[in-house]
Order: C-alpha cells, then sequence, then structure tokens
C-alpha cells in the first residue's frame, strides 16, 4: 500500500508564506506614504517659488491668491493695515512714525499673511484696487504676539482716522487716549517677540 502524502501546505510552508506577504505589504505601505508625502510637498508653494512667480510683475492681491490657490497656501491673518493721513493730523499719533507702532507707508492699506511651505508671506495692498504695494517673507515662526501686532495697528489706523474726522475737542481727546493705549499694547507685543 501507498502511503498518503498529505496534501497542501505544511505548517511550516504556511508561516513563510505569511511572513513575506507581511513584508511585502509593509514595504508597499512604506512606498505609498512616501509617495503621498512627496506629493503633498510638490503641491505646496515655497517664497522661493512664490517671488520667481511675481517677478518683473505688477500683481493685484487678488492675482496672486488665484496663483496660490493652486497650491496649499492657507491665509492665517488679514486686515486693514494703514489709512492715508495728512501730515498735521500724524500728531494724533505720537508713534505714528515709530519703528515698532507706527506705519511702512502713509498709505490706505490692507494686510494679508499667508502660510507658505517655508515660512510666511506679507501683502500690504491697496483696498479699493487691490494692487499689491509692498509683499516680503516674515519668519517661519510667526508667533500670536506677530499676529496680534498688525490686528492692533489695524485698530490704531481706524482710531486715527476716526480722530482726524472728529470736530468735538473733547471725543478727539478721547481717541487719542485710546491711540496711545494702543501704542502701549503695541510695545509690549514688540518686547515680547525681543524677548
Amino acid at each position: 500500500m501507498e502511503e498518503e502524502k498529505p496534501q497542501g501546505l505544511t505548517q511550516q510552508q504556511a508561516t513563510l508564506i505569511l511572513i513575506a506577504a507581511v513584508i511585502i505589504l509593509g514595504v508597499i505601505v512604506w512606498f505609498v506614504f512616501r509617495y503621498l508625502d512627496h506629493a503633498e510637498k510638490s503641491q505646496q508653494l515655497t517664497m522661493d517659488e512664490l517671488t520667481e512667480l511675481s517677478s518683473g510683475m505688477s500683481y493685484t492681491y487678488d492675482d496672486y491668491t488665484y496663483h496660490m490657490n493652486r497650491f496649499k497656501t492657507e491665509k492665517i491673518a488679514g486686515g486693514r493695515y494703514s489709512y492715508f493721513i495728512e501730515e498735521e493730523d500724524q500728531l494724533i499719533d505720537s508713534e505714528y512714525e515709530s519703528e515698532y507702532n507706527g506705519y511702512l507707508f502713509n498709505k490706505d492699506l490692507n494686510y494679508a499673511i499667508h502660510k507658505l511651505q517655508d515660512g510666511h508671506y506679507l501683502f500690504l495692498y491697496h483696498p479699493d484696487s487691490k494692487v499689491v504695494y509692498h509683499s516680503t517673507t516674515l519668519p517661519h515662526t510667526l508667533s500670536k504676539a506677530d499676529l496680534l501686532i498688525y490686528e492692533k495697528k489695524g485698530e490704531k489706523a481706524e482710531k486715527i482716522k476716526e480722530a482726524t474726522k472728529e470736530k468735538n475737542q473733547k471725543d478727539r481727546e478721547v481717541l487719542i487716549r485710546e491711540i496711545d493705549a494702543l501704542n502701549v499694547e503695541l510695545t509690549d507685543l514688540n518686547q515680547k517677540i525681543l524677548e
């Protein structure tokens, strides 16, 4: 009589096949994650790419955002930055031309800060025409204090504008005190950043 050989795989063969399948699956998963990571990074806009994109061109803020929307960028802050103030009215704000608490330009400007792959980008643009008047890179790690400075400057610009239009001297003095208080807040925020 012939001895019957067991049909199928031995336990040792099945174990080896299972281990090989787990290793192959692990390698496939690793390659998929590397591919997805690379694809995500290629979808992000760097500051150099944005600078190259805009070199030699006069863009509006809407043009910039149109191009940035193709990439993974995020607007993290925006609002009023400054108003045009006549020279004699600049005296309302004792720190109007201050390096830290003042304004870069005496113009009607809004601001927007966008997060890019390797840092942040600041746009200062005219609120009506959206023409970008100034744009620059900002540090990669923006703190809440950095963002609050732009917000407080916008509040201060609103108060300055109100004060220039105010005819009642007492109401104007109240607004000037509010502007001075905002300057104190701005000084504190700037000191936090410098620490």
